[in-house]
């Protein structure tokens, strides 16, 4: 009777087990000689008020698919009736990012003076006047603006219901609001310190008279600029802008578009950047990944932003340098980060964490 006492105990603890980092791993189902799990196709899901998990395989053998909810495998199917099988309810939120499609027209928010000037109007409240405004951005939830324009002086600046007036240099490529709205990342890009350099300089000889020898010369110049410039003095530059006035950069360009930064879904006011292989969290270098290149809308953080978990196809890497093989599933659900793991292959099994 002890023996069998303890044989069960220890099948209890091997189904259901905590790590140090207060992981709670659940085997849920192997799946069937043949079948493989569609990891490619994210053909997994998870509702997340019961627990019930469908995952779909594929059978190569009788290129059938099957279904598996909660343990129970249900078909044969074909491709197109998978979505219809699957668990009904509200799966995870696939998007670990708040990333809100804000940009506007901004004519319905403005004025224009007797003198041709043009004047801001958010909630009653006027803006201006300024020569040109170019465009705005709003918050999805309509509490607060960004709006790009052209000063009396002819200078860029940004104007918002969240900060002072202030100038920002380059183009204005993108403004995110945290879910709150009253937090923005405004990124900007701007040429090169070389194509910066020779744009003033060409800009000089406007309306000049200047012989063919010259215009050689000056050519030569130009050339050897830029073949003696530096990569960093070559690379078009990004500067990302805050309401507080704080700036973060310059920074790479063509790293930053988008998404990138962002702020994180479930965690308050933090937000993400990814430059390269390198994660940074609220500004700060956190992880290099080396030859793993991280997406920004496969990063997960905790509500105080003391942990994170990066998911890449084949491997799950949490803050504390763990790795979980092939993540087919990931998302919040009741303050944890909740994954599907594939295991051997075969095996599907589903970790929580307190998030």
């Amino acid at each position: 009777m002890k023996k069998a006492l303890l044989v069960s105990i220890a099948v209890i603890i091997s189904m259901i087990t905590f790590c140090q980092t207060g992981i709670k791993s659940e085997p849920l189902l192997t799946i069937g000689k043949g079948e493989s799990f569609l990891v490619s196709e994210s053909s997994a899901g998870m509702i997340c008020n019961n627990g019930e998990v469908c995952v779909t395989v594929y059978n190569s053998s009788t290129q059938n698919f099957f279904v598996y909810n909660n343990g129970t495998k249900n078909g044969p199917f074909k491709k197109n009736q998978i979505e219809q099988n699957m668990c009904k309810g509200e799966l995870l939120k696939d998007g670990p990012v708040y990333n809100n499609d804000n940009n506007e027209e901004p004519e319905n928010k403005v004025e224009i003076t007797d003198e041709g000037y043009s004047v801001f109007v958010f909630n009653g409240k006027k803006y201006g006047p300024f020569a040109e405004i170019i465009n705005s951005f709003f918050s999805d939830n309509e509490k607060s603006f960004v709006a790009v324009c052209i000063s009396n002086e002819m200078k860029q600046v940004v104007i918002s219901n969240l900060c002072p007036e202030f100038t920002v240099n380059g183009n204005v490529e993108n403004v995110v609001f945290n879910k709150s709205g009253d937090k923005f990342l405004l990124t900007s890009k701007s040429v090169s310190e070389i194509d910066a350099i020779i744009n003033e300089k060409i800009m000089s000889l406007s309306g000049s008279n200047i012989t063919e020898e010259e215009m050689m010369k000056i050519s030569q110049e130009i050339t050897d600029l830029q073949n003696n410039a530096s990569a960093d003095a070559s690379m078009p530059k990004a500067v990302i802008y805050t309401e507080t006035g704080k700036t973060y950069g310059p920074y790479n360009s063509d790293n930053l578009y988008g998404d990138n930064p962002c702020f994180a879904y479930n965690s308050r006011n933090n937000w993400t950047m990814i430059l390269g292989s390198v994660l940074y969290i609220n500004g700060s270098e956190v992880k290099d990944f080396g030859e793993d290149y991280p997406s920004n809308n496969k990063i997960f953080l905790s509500a105080d932003a003391t942990k994170y978990a990066v998911q890449f196809y084949n491997k799950m890497v949490l803050w504390d340098g763990s790795e979980y093989p092939y993540p087919v599933y990931a998302g919040y659900c009741s303050n944890s980060l909740v994954w599907l793991s594939l295991k051997n292959e075969t095996q599907l099994v589903k970790y929580s964490l307190p998030f």
